[in-house]
């Protein structure tokens, strides 16, 4: 969200307070759904239709999974994807461990870039393995893998993945 102009970007968030490095002053428009359920305002939350030709940001995908029908949510990704001109961007941050399979498929079909973050195997916490698929536009499917180091103040610095190095590791 640092991309200098949050003229054209809604942030969608799911929690009382955004994620550490959203800050809400960068962008356009913030969409509210953290009382989902209406537990503090009495009557419960319909999901908003999909903004107009603006890119969005969706602090927790899995959170409007969880409190939403999977339908409603999947059309508003759907929805999104047919609306929008080529240069606004569906950004979404999903947690795999809490959906099952089926959830997740149905939905990173809307992506065209999904970049799975995981542990690395005998390894500082502050290095994950970052999977990246990449659907081009002619339909070809590039995949890689980069190594993500976090230094102190949690900037990112990457690296290429090397299977050798792994298996080293395990050995």
């Amino acid at each position: 969200s640092k991309s200098g102009s949050g003229d054209n970007i809604v942030l969608v968030t799911t929690g009382p307070s955004p994620p550490r490095g959203f800050d809400k002053t960068n962008f356009s428009q913030v969409i509210d759904l953290g009382d989902s359920l209406g537990w503090v305002s009495g009557s419960q939350l319909i999901l908003p239709s999909c903004p107009g030709d603006q890119s969005v940001v969706i602090d927790s995908l899995t959170d409007l999974l969880i409190f939403f029908r999977h339908s409603e949510v999947t059309n508003f990704v759907r929805k999104f994807r047919q609306r929008v001109g080529k240069q606004s961007k569906l950004v979404a941050v999903i947690h795999q461990s809490c959906l099952s399979e089926t959830a997740l498929d149905d939905v990173r079909k809307f992506f065209n870039t999904v970049l799975v973050i995981s542990d690395l195997s005998g390894k500082k916490v502050a290095e994950k393995i970052c999977s990246i698929n990449n659907l081009k536009p002619g339909g070809k499917l590039v995949c890689s893998k980069e190594i993500l180091k976090f230094d102190s103040d949690w900037n990112i610095k990457t690296s290429p993945f090397e299977e050798t190095t792994v298996k080293k590791t395990i050995e």
